[in-house]
């Protein structure tokens, strides 16, 4: 292991940036770094791009990790502004395979500006790689991508399996943050004080989605919006005992929400995203008591929009407690 450190140089590294810094005029003032760490080509031409649409938005020093064959590289990213050219970003690519997990956290933490603020954006294939761990902890928040594969529900175990440690509070998981438009879209349903009424009678819900981390946590936030509690396999129980089904369909593109049905004894109430037009979330109300159908526009988020929530919003409790919600689900499960 001694010739992979050798072979990340972190003085001539900081050199290389000093240097290019020197022949820009004008100001840099680092607010933010990014550590991205990715284990996969494909990903990592797609963090790659990400990385540099933030850097567009903050002044930032990223340090990519990727495990390829290959050299290391710095680069500085400028614009100007009223005639000054200001080093907007500075970019620093290096090739870790080899890299053992101490080590990995020597040469990144001798990379970092001080003082402030560090995110790990892990786009690693596990939580349970020791060079997680080692680089979580030079963080200040932790940015995961758990639908970025298609592991089924075993990338939201492996995040289950955080809590109660010490990296549980710098959690942000993507795949969460993604479920707001729809979580608004929902509750719209319940505006109508009638319809509220049908909250305690609802027996099933159906959700369609790309991946299962979506899935499970747009139902376990509805189970804690509602007091549910797991109860069985693929089944909650509200507080007068009457059970509530739940089933999973998957959709053809990933990390995409499609629709959610709730089920209760007289009503259907369905959100849909509109065939034709994948901009508009289509709201109907069937049953004994119908609504008018109509559609609301989808605000969908980017991925670098939901990366700066993750960075700069509070974790909040209604993470902390859908987390809770799917492990208790995820329990009856073999």
């Amino acid at each position: 292991m001694a010739a992979a450190m050798t072979a990340i140089d972190v003085g001539g590294l900081l050199d290389k940036l000093a240097e290019q810094r020197r022949d820009r005029a004008g100001i840099s003032t680092t607010s933010l770094n990014l550590v991205c760490f990715v284990d996969d080509h494909d990903l990592r031409e797609r963090m790659s791009a990400r990385i540099d649409e933030l850097a567009e938005r903050y002044v930032s020093r990223a340090i990519l990790l990727s495990c390829e064959d290959g050299g290391h590289a710095v680069r500085s990213h400028s614009i100007e502004v009223n005639d000054t050219v200001v080093t907007h970003s500075e970019q620093i690519h290096l090739a870790v395979r080899d890299v053992a997990a101490d080590e990995l956290r020597s040469i990144v933490q001798g990379l970092l500006v001080p003082t402030v603020r560090t995110v790990l954006l892990w786009a690693g294939e596990h939580l349970t790689d020791a060079r997680f761990e080692a680089l979580g902890s030079l963080a200040d928040t932790i940015v995961l991508f758990s639908s970025a594969r298609d592991s089924g529900s075993g990338s939201l175990r492996e995040v289950l399996a955080l809590r109660g440690t010490a990296m549980e509070r710098k959690v942000r998981d993507l795949a969460f943050l993604r479920l707001a438009p729809w979580q608004d879209t929902i509750a719209q349903f319940f505006d109508d004080p009638e319809l509220v009424d049908e909250l305690p009678h609802l027996r099933r819900v159906e959700a369609t989605t790309g991946s299962a981390p979506e899935a499970y946590y747009l139902i376990g936030w509805l189970a804690g919006r509602l007091k549910w509690e797991a109860c069985g396999r693929n089944e909650f129980c509200n507080a007068d005992g009457r059970t509530i089904t739940v089933e999973i369909e998957r959709g053809p593109v990933p990390r995409r929400i499609y629709s959610v049905q709730l089920y209760s004894a007289g009503c259907v109430f369905s959100a849909t995203m509109e065939h034709d037009a994948d901009d508009l979330i289509c709201l109907t109300v069937q049953g004994e008591k119908p609504r008018q159908h109509r559609c609301v526009p989808l605000h969908d988020i980017d991925m670098v929009s939901l990366v700066e929530r993750a960075i700069f919003m509070p974790r909040g409790e209604i993470f902390s407690e859908t987390l809770g919600m799917v492990e208790r689900l995820l329990q009856h499960e073999p």
